[in-house]
Order: C-alpha cells, then sequence, then structure tokens
C-alpha cells in the first residue's frame, strides 16, 4: 500500500522574539496570556494541516477553543480578528477567502519543504514570488516526462524504417536460388554421367582424333 503523502509539516519555527514583537505586545495587552495562546493553537493548526494556511470559520475557532483552558470560541474569534487587523495575518486573504496567512508563513513553509519534489502553493492564495530554486525543481520534475515522451516518438519513427528493409531482404532468397541452380548446370558433365572425383574420360586415346567416333577393330 502506497504510503499518503503529508501536506503540511512535522514541526515548524518560531522566532525567538515572537513575544516581543509589537503586533503580538499589543494583543496580549488586550487579551492577556491566551492571545499568545491561541495565536499559537493557530500557527499549529496552520504549518500541521495545508502548511501554509487555514480556514477560520466557526468550526476552526470552536475546535481551538475545545483544547484551550478556560477560552470560548467568540474569544478565539476576537483574538484573530485583532491578530489580522494588526498584520499578523493577511487581511485581504482573510477578507476575501476566510484564510489565515501570511508571507512569512508562506517563506517558512518552502524553506522547511524544500527537499520535497512538489511543494506548490495555490496560486490564489500565493503571498511570494517563486524562487529560483522552486523553478529548478519544477523543471527537473517535469524533465523525466518529457525525456519519456521524447524515447517513444523516437522508437515510433524507427518502426517504418526497419519494415522496408524487409522486401530487401526477401529479394535475396529468389536470387540466391538461382545462382544456385546455375552453378549446379555448368558443375554437370556432359553425357548426363555425374563427374566424382577420380573420374577420368574411359574412351580410347584416338577416340578424340577421329571426333569421338573411335575405330572398332
Amino acid at each position: 500500500m502506497a504510503r499518503i503523502k503529508k501536506q503540511g509539516l512535522d514541526y515548524f519555527p518560531l522566532d525567538t522574539d515572537f513575544m516581543h514583537q509589537r503586533a503580538v505586545r499589543r494583543l496580549m495587552k488586550q487579551h492577556g496570556d491566551r492571545a499568545f495562546t491561541v495565536l499559537l493553537s493557530a500557527l499549529s493548526a496552520i504549518y500541521g494541516g495545508e502548511g501554509y494556511y487555514v480556514r477560520a470559520d466557526r468550526t476552526f475557532c470552536e475546535d481551538l477553543a475545545a483544547d484551550l483552558f478556560d477560552t470560548d470560541d467568540r474569544q478565539v474569534e476576537n483574538i484573530l480578528r485583532m491578530a489580522v487587523s494588526f498584520g499578523l495575518f493577511d487581511e485581504h486573504l482573510y477578507q476575501e477567502h476566510g484564510i489565515l496567512t501570511s508571507a512569512h508563513i508562506q517563506e517558512q513553509y518552502l524553506f522547511c519543504c524544500k527537499r520535497r519534489r512538489k511543494r506548490q502553493l495555490d496560486e490564489r492564495f500565493r503571498l511570494v514570488e517563486n524562487t529560483q530554486e522552486e523553478e529548478e525543481k519544477e523543471n527537473a520534475a517535469d524533465a523525466p516526462e518529457a525525456e519519456n515522451v521524447a524515447q517513444k516518438a523516437e522508437n515510433v519513427t524507427q518502426t517504418p524504417e526497419n519494415a522496408t528493409q524487409t522486401p530487401e531482404n526477401a529479394t535475396l532468397i529468389p536470387q540466391s536460388k538461382a545462382q544456385q541452380s546455375i552453378a549446379q548446370q555448368r558443375e554437370t558433365p556432359p553425357y548426363g554421367f555425374p563427374r566424382h572425383r577420380g573420374h577420368r574420360d574411359r574412351r580410347r586415346p584416338d577416340a578424340a582424333a577421329d571426333g569421338g567416333r573411335g575405330n572398332t577393330r
């Protein structure tokens, strides 16, 4: 059974000065320490799920609140909305598609899974440009498929050439038989007698002189 490829990450990096960022400090002043817990839970859902975004609907807020102590879904939703307004997540994608993501999150995702063969982002949610390394990997992934197609086309074009050689080879068979028959006729001696090794003309010596009639005595 084939192994299912995982989209998200098993771990994600967190900046050491995350709590000292201005947006995080403002958020914690208004909602207390639970703001840091909600942010950390949201980042875990982003990196562990799709890898670089998550849909922040009512179900998502309820799931986060179920894993937190003394925090309900409304508080989670308010904290996430304020985090979007403070610039921790992209506001346009949140308003347009209802997802949580940012350019920094996408950069971290591409860096962590750079050894994967395919790590494309949804163009609707992309906030970063294609790196040179990413383009080279995509071209390398498509190269074997193009090479196989070229080899198949080359093999197909060689088939008619081989097929045209068959009649030429076939014409050699009757030609060789005709040459053998002519050679056999040339080797057949006169008078219908087969020529064997050690065969001698048994006519008398004077038979050649009198035209082959021979003198009978």
